[in-house]
């Protein structure tokens, strides 16, 4: 009984160790969104949006900010192009694709 009680407890520490692993990794994805952004638009305040909503149509997060679609679409792809978001258009050029966080 004590070994199957030592190991029940390593099951559950490590699946709470995974769990502490998942949170940080998502946490230096969010550091890593920040900084691409930080650097090329000291007002990324539509940053904070994306990350309350995962997904989002870029002229509604643009209203969210009071920033042109066209600027934020810049700074978007930059974040796609480091891996960290999706851009779904619907057709070839699409002026209000959807954005997703990974």
């Amino acid at each position: 009984a004590t070994l199957e009680n030592k190991h029940n407890e390593f099951l559950a520490e490590s699946s709470r160790l995974e769990q502490i692993k998942n949170q940080l990794k998502d946490k230096e994805e969010a550091v890593r969104r920040y900084t691409i952004i930080a650097e090329n638009d000291p007002s990324y305040s539509w940053l904070g949006t994306l990350e309350k909503y995962k997904v989002i149509e870029l002229k509604r997060l643009a209203m969210s900010t009071g920033s042109s679609t066209h600027a934020i679409l810049r700074y978007v792809q930059m974040l796609e192009a480091a891996g960290l978001v999706d851009i779904e258009m619907h057709g070839k050029d699409d002026p209000n694709p959807t954005i997703k966080l990974k």
